[in-house]
């Protein structure tokens, strides 16, 4: 298993754990489901988009 492969799977778990934890944490806040799951998944695919650009760059740097 490649580094960024690695990197890539972890990316998936973190997403989702900011997923969980922002929609608890922005509907504790707002008391509106609809925002906080907007607010959550916008969080998330933003916490993924970063880990999917470092799983990139490792396999460009790492490539042999």
């Amino acid at each position: 298993m490649s580094v960024g492969s690695m990197i890539k799977w972890g990316g998936y778990l973190v997403s989702v754990l900011v997923f969980i934890f922002g929609t608890i944490l922005f509907y504790n806040d707002t008391k509106n489901l609809l925002s906080s799951l907007s607010a959550a998944i916008l969080s998330a695919l933003l916490v993924l988009i970063s880990f999917i650009m470092i799983s990139w760059l490792a396999q460009v740097f790492t490539k042999k």
